[in-house]
């Protein structure tokens, strides 16, 4: 399980040295919820493990989706997503999902659909597997 030590560091770059995080940016950060009166660190870890599980499901969906060119069911569960990826303060991701949101859905898919939806699975990937770690 995860311990009250594991979040004193949130602000640091998890994924200390990973090439696609060139800004040095944190992965993700939840300290907010730290700060917050009445949120105990039991809340804190359903959250996170709720965050695991959705992010692994989705990863699996995105990336069948993406294998047929299929944008409207990409799209629908970025939507979904969305507001899990934003709680869990992963902001190195908000371009990338809002330009996926835009898309319009009766365009052939293009490379930057494609490349923005791969760094939302990349970044899912690399976030479920930091905090996997902290169990």
């Amino acid at each position: 399980t995860l311990k009250e030590s594991d979040f004193k560091d949130l602000k640091s770059n998890v994924l200390e040295n990973e090439s696609f995080n060139k800004t040095e940016e944190p992965l993700f950060d939840i300290s907010k919820y730290k700060k917050t009166n009445g949120i105990d660190n039991e809340f804190i870890k359903k959250m996170v493990n709720m965050f695991i599980n959705l992010a692994d499901e989705n990863i699996l969906l995105l990336e069948k989706a993406l294998e047929v060119d299929n944008v409207v069911t990409t799209r629908r569960i970025i939507h979904k997503i969305k507001p899990n990826i934003e709680v869990m303060g992963i902001h190195s991701l908000d371009k990338n999902i809002n330009e996926i949101l835009k898309f319009n859905v009766n365009s052939t898919i293009t490379p930057k659909f494609i490349s923005n939806t791969k760094k939302v699975i990349q970044v899912l990937k690399s976030a479920s597997q930091s905090l996997k770690k902290r169990e």
